[in-house]
């Protein structure tokens, strides 16, 4: 889909702009050089090519997109010019924003095209359009309906087309169709009328191109830069490509970060110090070596390299130009010196500027005594480069002498190495899953039992490093005699795709992390042989389920509940290595942190299940001006399985009756507060010992209304639970007998409870 945007018409040829600048010139003059602009009587403007052709811009837009033409250049055209051959229409310059003013063959009216390649590439979003860095303050319109229309742009982190110039840490380029051609200078960059206004700033993908050598400055004729060609005003071009005569390293600058890094154990290319080189005017400089000293200032920690780091490496920006390991320094006293040899890509173009990085790649597991007592310093000694007349030269780096332990050369950095748990924030984070399981009747059967009952779900994090889980212990809690009289199995799911299962009965006082799941009513279940690899700041979620036993095994009512927490179920006992393969330190210690804790789960062959259907409130006057009365209302459904259920048809705030609270967030006092609850549905309703009851059949839902009314003398900000409803087997109004109860499972939610209300 193309990316348009509506913009005011412009005048669609040059000559509604350039008409009537010069006058007529003498006949019979010659034609006009190379590079000159010439306007024919019907208003169209041409160049004359260096191959003696006359060439037409279609717009002024595609004119004005040449940065070095203005309209002051255009001169009319005489007969001989006329007699010129004509060659193709001259398309905007590659690299320009080109808007259609209207609708005519290729052209859009209104839409937006990067020109490349002498085609036109549209934006599919204004996103991927600013993503790639452009402005429509940059634009120009007119007549490209000649043009094909090659691919969309349609990723902002895709390469720059051909035709964009784009900045490399201050150095800019040109994007070509498969290199980038350096600009060596400003006089160059000017003589073809660019502006730093069109320069994007490159992206990781145009990394992938290279560097095919340096821009020559425009000649008369010269429409577009040549990725080929050999330029005519380059003194005495060097050897390998380089540009110019007599050069050196104008300046060497110490760049503000990376300062004072601290490498962690296993880190590999970890950039610890960057300088900017700038090459003078004179030449390309092509750096050959860069000689560094390192020097470990802390004398209570070894001062040995290779008890640090296994390599050092120099970066140009973001591309590794050279490494030399730690065996090929040399030590003096306590300095370790080396030239790291850089490959032929480390260029500074003549008056730019360069940023070069020194990076260290650290061991895996360093002595605890070094990792804290080291600090490092690293300078640069003395550069080898060539310029373009082939003259290997050296440049003082700055810090020649690392020698002593208190030096703080121009050119230099410190660094120190710690444990990867402290430089990473290495963290094992145990959460509870918004997904975990609320309290709940389970139905089960007095036949087969219930296999997968959820008890728990909970998030581990692996914050700050790759990070290998072998054991989880899971405490379960029951209110039966023993664990195995609820559970047979338990079973982990992992959100990788891994299940394991654990058989509760062989977890005895035999495993150091587990208690007699046979013996006791709590005990833990390991999970063991997990063999997990959670990536660095990865999130992994693990659910908990049951194989529950059949309910002759146990008494109606009875819970069970599992938790990972303190306890035998602690996080300090999850079997977990960071990417070292170091068992992470404890909880105390900052390394592991969090729990996860289930909610009892009641198994029942015959019971209730109840649901929230809503809840309102109201307030109306009382018996003077300042005595609300305030009514609440709690709509909830109540389903029967296993048997016919009966739930009292009377409300108080304790006892057999549906038992509601009032809560107040304030100082008040709620008084003469009284209830009733309704059926909404037909009901049975039948006389029981301690009052009227509903009668609920097995398998049947109804819905019943709860209401609240507060008396006359309520103060204060007051809201109503319901937090719990008696359910009877034989409506005897007793509900303390095998199999019934009072169901309080999962009514802790808003479902089942009013908003707050104020009342004077």
């Amino acid at each position: 889909m193309s990316f348009i945007k509506k913009f005011v018409t412009v005048a669609s040829t040059v000559a509604l702009v350039a008409g009537g600048l010069m006058a007529p010139l003498a006949a019979h003059a010659a034609a006009h050089g190379a590079g000159s602009v010439v306007k024919t009587p019907d208003g169209t403007v041409w160049f004359i090519t260096n191959d003696n052709h006359r060439r037409a811009f279609t717009s002024a837009g595609a004119f004005l997109s040449y940065g070095f033409l203005s309209f002051s250049q255009v001169v009319d055209a005489n007969s001989d010019d006329t007699a010129l051959v004509a060659g193709s229409f001259i398309p905007p310059r590659d690299g320009a924003i080109f808007c259609a003013t209207a609708t005519k063959g290729s052209d859009v009216a209104g839409e937006c095209a990067l020109i490349t390649g002498g085609m036109k590439a549209a934006f599919t979003s204004a996103a991927v359009f600013a993503g790639q860095g452009h402005s429509f303050s940059r634009a120009q319109y007119g007549d490209s309906s000649f043009l094909s229309k090659t691919s969309n742009i349609d990723n902002a982190g895709a390469a720059h087309r051909q035709g964009v110039l784009v900045n490399f840490s201050g150095t800019v380029y040109l994007v070509g169709s498969s290199t980038l051609l350096g600009i060596p200078s400003v006089d160059v960059f000017n003589s073809w009328g660019y502006s730093f206004a069109d320069v994007v700033t490159a992206n990781a993908a145009d990394n992938s191109m290279t560097k095919s050598g340096v821009m020559c400055a425009r000649t008369a004729g010269d429409l577009n830069p040549s990725f080929t060609g050999t330029c005519s005003t380059v003194v005495n071009p060097g050897p390998g490509g380089l540009n110019g005569s007599a050069g050196s390293i104008d300046t060497i600058t110490t760049t503000g970060s990376p300062n004072n890094e601290q490498v962690a154990e296993g880190d590999s290319n970890h950039k610890v110090f960057g300088v900017e080189i700038k090459a003078d005017n004179g030449s390309d400089l092509r750096l050959t070596s860069m000689k560094l000293d390192l020097r470990q200032l802390d004398a209570g920690g070894s001062r040995t390299m290779d008890k640090y780091m296994t390599s050092v490496s120099v970066y140009d920006g973001s591309t590794k130009v050279g490494s030399s390991d730690v065996a090929d320094f040399t030590k003096t006293t306590n300095t370790y010196s080396h030239s790291v040899s850089l490959d032929s890509s480390s260029v500074i173009p003549m008056g730019q500027k360069v940023k070069f990085y020194v990076a260290v790649s650290a061991v895996d597991t360093i002595d605890s005594t070094n990792l804290n007592n080291n600090d490092w310093i690293v300078g640069i000694d003395s550069i080898r480069y060539n310029d373009a007349t082939g003259a290997i030269l050296t440049q003082d780096g700055g810090c020649t002498d690392v020698n002593n332990d208190s030096i703080a050369c121009d050119n230099s950095r410190h660094f120190s190495f710690g444990s990867l748990t402290t430089v990473n924030d290495v963290v094992m984070k145990v959460s509870l899953a918004d997904s975990s399981p609320s309290s709940a009747v389970i139905k089960d059967s007095t036949t087969n039992g219930t296999d997968g009952v959820d008890l728990l779900t909970f998030k581990i994090k692996a914050q700050g490093s790759d990070m290998h889980i072998d054991a989880i212990p899971i405490d379960l809690t029951t209110s039966a005699t023993n664990v195995t009289d609820v559970a047979n199995t338990l079973n982990l799911k992992v959100s990788n795709g891994d299940d394991f299962s654990q058989d509760v009965a062989a977890h005895t006082n035999d495993d150091p992390l587990s208690n007699d799941c046979n013996g006791a009513n709590t005990c833990s279940v390991i999970f063991d042989s997990l063999n997990l690899d959670v990536p660095a700041n990865d999130t992994w979620t693990f659910t908990v389920s049951a194989d529950v036993n059949k309910q002759d095994d146990f008494t109606a009512g009875d819970t069970l509940k599992a938790d990972l927490t303190a306890g035998t179920g602690d996080v300090n006992n999850i079997d977990v290595t960071d990417s070292n393969d170091d068992q992470l330190d404890t909880a105390a210690n900052g390394a592991r942190s969090g729990s996860a804790l289930g909610e009892e789960m009641a198994f029942y062959d015959k019971g209730i299940m109840v649901d929230s259907a809503g809840t309102t409130t109201s307030v109306t006057s009382g018996s003077g001006p300042n005595d609300d009365i305030g009514t609440f209302t709690v709509k909830f459904k109540v389903t029967a399985f296993g048997d016919t259920m009966y739930i009292p048809n009377t409300v108080d705030t304790s006892g057999y009756n549906v038992q509601y609270q009032i809560d107040a967030s304030a100082s008040g006092v709620a008084s003469g507060d009284s209830g009733t609850i309704t059926c909404v549905d037909t009901c049975a309703n039948v006389d029981a010992p301690s009052g009227n009851a509903f009668q609920i059949s097995d398998g049947q839902t109804r819905t019943f209304t709860m209401t609240v009314t507060t008396g006359d003398s309520t103060q204060g900000q007051f809201r109503v639970d319901l937090v719990g409803v008696p359910f009877d087997l034989d409506d005897d109004g007793n509900v303390s007998e095998t199999g019934e109860g009072t169901y309080d499972f999962n009514l802790d939610n808003s479902g089942f409870r009013t908003a707050y209300i104020g009342l004077n």
